[in-house]
Parts: C-alpha cells; sequence; structure tokens
C-alpha cells in the first residue's frame, strides 16, 4: 500500500498498487474527531499508521482508529515539533525533535529504550532507520549523520 497524508481533505488515503499503476484513493482515518489535522508533522507506516504533531504528540491510528499510546521513561516529554521513523519488521520507533536536540528511540508499546542528546541535532530535519546493518541516519543540511544500533 502507499499512504498520503492530506490535510486540505482531513484524510490519508490508501492507495493499492496494481498492474496498470495505483488504484483510487480510499480515505483511510474513520475516526478524526480528535485529529488536527493542521497539526500534523510526520507519518510513518508499519501496519499502523503513526503520525507526529508539532506540539510533540505521537498518534497511533489501526485500521483507521485512534488508538492510546502512552509514553513511559521519559522524563523529559515531547514538546516541539517531532519527525519519526519505523519499519513493519522493526519493534521500535525513532522519534527526532530538534528542538531539544535529541533523537528518542521508544518501544512500540511507548516505553524508552534509549535517548541520544547532541547540539549536531539541533538543526536535523529527517530521520530514517536501516535494517542491514542497523543504522540510524539523520539528516542535518548537507550533512547525513548515521548511528550504528
Amino acid at each position: 500500500y502507499l499512504y498520503v497524508f492530506n490535510p486540505i481533505k482531513r484524510n490519508i488515503f490508501r492507495f493499492t498498487f496494481t498492474s496498470s499503476g495505483l488504484s483510487q484513493g480510499i480515505g483511510w482515518i474513520t475516526d478524526k474527531k480528535n485529529l488536527d489535522f493542521n497539526q500534523v508533522r510526520d507519518m510513518a507506516v508499519d501496519g499502523s499508521v503513526w503520525l507526529t504533531t508539532k506540539d510533540g504528540k505521537i498518534l497511533k491510528y489501526v485500521q483507521g482508529q485512534s488508538q492510546p499510546f502512552t509514553i513511559e521513561g521519559l522524563t523529559d516529554p515531547f514538546n516541539s515539533p517531532l519527525q519519526i521513523s519505523t519499519a513493519e519488521n522493526d519493534e521500535n520507533l525513532y522519534i527526532l525533535e530538534p528542538g531539544q536536540q535529541r533523537v528518542v528511540i521508544l518501544s512500540k508499546t511507548g516505553k524508552l529504550i534509549k535517548q541520544i542528546k547532541s547540539t549536531a541535532l539541533s538543526a536535523a530535519t529527517d530521520i530514517a532507520v536501516a535494517e542491514d546493518p542497523r543504522t540510524l541516519f539523520v539528516l542535518s543540511g548537507s550533512t547525513v549523520y548515521s548511528i550504528q544500533l
């Protein structure tokens, strides 16, 4: 599937790859009542859809429905725009918060695994994780930082 976040149409559209290209997009979110589309900053899909917000929230959706997600063990809560990365076969979420100069690794159940702080992260704009070898990449301007996991 291909998921596309569309704040103007207030939905995430799911497309299927077919032999002739992409299918028509299907509105995927069915539980929109507490979702402020203007606050969404980033999205990652691993079977669930994970959204981050400009004010530091992480939202989880399964089959178009909002699911509870609570973070445990993080002493300084998120409070600024977040970027997120994960993969279907990954057990963790990788969160970049440039405003607090950190990368936070959480389990998908919300438990803090690790926090990496560095002033170099203050200008970072994106984050990605590679499987082989397990490496976290952080983009900051024209510089890409790599962190072995």
